[in-house]
């Protein structure tokens, strides 16, 4: 599929299949293999106070979130990785903003501010990921941010340039101004350009994405296929957890329990906007079930992103439960007054 590597959502999600203890086939976990783990999706870093004047001097703003923290701690090395469409020049001063910050908060800093309880000292690099096309110019800005901070006197991340390339039979990961990747293992297997991801058709890994939609990059609205993603993942527990439930017994339906499910990374996800915007979406697909049940006769009530459900009679049981069915089964809008014979769950 030309161009999906140019996709941030896409890097991302491949950052992540080649970091996590089980992926799709056809994955390659080059990170995991080198012993990292997932540190931090997006989480907010902050420059110390005493570096802040020479950051705005630089261009830089005060905080600034990387799409993705990686560590190994038997080598005690960081990654900070930042995906991009495109490389782009040290004139471009919203992109050299956010470069600033990820490069001046390094080694203990960073540790610090990611809550990382390690006393011997840890070494970091910034890589930023893109697609193979727009490359000398990305290595080229990664040294300016790093000379100009250098000159100011603090200790500075040293920067490398992760390369992706799409070919016919999949992905390929390799890597320009190595120098700046302080883990020689890792940085010799990129050397090499491992296919990390193998594929027939690139559409075929989009449901499989661990982190389907991304409000930061896109919006929930405009990312149509992702936002459908989402819904799916969130509806289909939601209905089954209503539907093997429901009876004389009271039960609860919890958002963070679903937001959990529907997206396995979310207790790693720091981006709290986004967290914000993709709860919110859940929330409101419980909410149109909770409004079905309270038509149903059932009462409901929200407490704090807990629904509790009440008890009823096995006879609104059963005909909860051939509502939910329906919809489950044809796709169709949640009617819990529609008749339907037979029964997907338990009684």
């Amino acid at each position: 599929m030309p161009g999906l590597v140019a996709d941030p959502l896409f890097q991302l999600n491949l950052l992540l299949w080649c970091t996590l203890p089980s992926s799709p086939d056809g994955v390659e976990r080059i990170f995991r293999a080198e012993g990292y783990e997932i540190q931090s999706i997006a989480p907010r870093l902050r420059p110390r106070v005493g570096q802040l004047a020479d950051v705005r001097a630089l261009g830089g703003q005060d905080s600034a979130s990387p799409e993705l923290v990686l560590y190994a701690s038997g080598k005690k090395h960081m990654m900070t990785l930042e995906c991009k469409a495109v490389s782009f020049s040290s004139a471009s001063s919203l992109n050299v903003a956010q470069l600033v910050v990820f490069m001046i908060v390094e080694g203990p800093g960073l540790r610090d501010a990611l809550g990382i309880h390690h006393s011997a000292n840890i070494s970091s690099s910034v890589g930023y990921v893109i697609p193979t096309e727009t490359t000398r110019r990305m290595a080229d800005t990664l040294e300016d941010a790093y000379l100009r901070i250098r000159n100011r006197g603090h200790p500075c991340n040293t920067g490398f340039v992760m390369l992706l390339d799409e070919r016919p039979d999949g992905v390929y990961m390799g890597i320009e101004r190595s120098d700046g990747l302080n883990d020689p293992s890792l940085r010799v297997k990129l050397e090499g350009w491992p296919r990390v991801l193998a594929w027939t058709d690139g559409s075929a890994w989009r449901p499989l994405y661990v982190l389907p939609v991304d409000p930061s990059i896109d919006g929930i609205e405009s990312d149509v296929v992702g936002k459908e993603i989402l819904e799916e993942r969130i509806r289909a527990p939601l209905l089954a957890r209503v539907g093997n439930k429901i009876g004389t017994a009271e039960f609860e339906i919890s958002v963070d329990d679903l937001m959990r499910s529907a997206v396995p990374v979310w207790n790693l996800w720091g981006a709290i906007e986004a967290k914000k915007a993709v709860r919110t979406f859940g929330l409101g697909l419980v909410r149109l079930v909770a409004t079905e049940l309270r038509a149903a006769e059932i009462a409901v009530a929200e407490r704090g992103g807990r629904f509790v459900v009440d008890g009823t009679t096995p006879e609104k049981a059963a005909r909860v439960r051939r509502g939910l069915r329906l919809s489950l089964a044809r796709r169709l809008p949640l009617d819990l007054t529609t008749p339907e014979q037979g029964e997907l769950f338990d009684e």
